[in-house]
């Protein structure tokens, strides 16, 4: 029984994917503002790491924040609540890290997401409707893909 409801959620999945009509253009910005977005993120966390007296390198400080992010997206609890801050603790004390310098950012973190989405949404939609981009057509790819 659960073999057939997933597979009938994968057909309708597949469905709704061929089903999504949008031009190259919008693609390739999406692709863009996306890899952007991810540079941003992981700067921002990085100056916030900085700032709380850890002193380790870009190169050790950025796998675990993407580490993080994929743990966080990956569990089924909303916005991995919880799990994007566990792992970025574990993985801290990994590196040496005291647990209390850790659990602040892993908070600092949980609090400016919210505020860095705000800015980035308004930035892509502005970004969008200067590149005459309708909003029928971001309405379309941002919900079906």
């Amino acid at each position: 029984k659960t073999k057939n409801y997933l597979q009938n959620k994968i057909d309708l999945v597949y469905k709704k994917f061929k089903e999504i009509n949008f031009t190259s253009e919008a693609f390739y910005y999406q692709i863009f503002f996306s890899i952007i977005v991810w540079v941003f993120h992981a700067l921002h966390f990085y100056f916030v790491v900085l700032s709380l007296g850890v002193n380790r390198s870009i190169f050790s400080i950025a796998p675990i924040f993407f580490i993080a992010l994929l743990v966080s997206t990956l569990t089924f609890i909303p916005s991995g609540l919880g799990s994007k801050e566990v792992t970025l603790i574990f993985l801290f004390g990994l590196i040496g890290v005291k647990a209390e310098v850790a659990l602040t950012i892993a908070i600092i973190e949980r609090l400016l997401v919210f505020f860095r989405s705000m800015i980035y949404s308004t930035f892509y939609y502005w970004l969008m409707r200067k590149l005459k981009i309708s909003k029928n057509e971001i309405k379309e790819f941002s919900v079906k893909a």
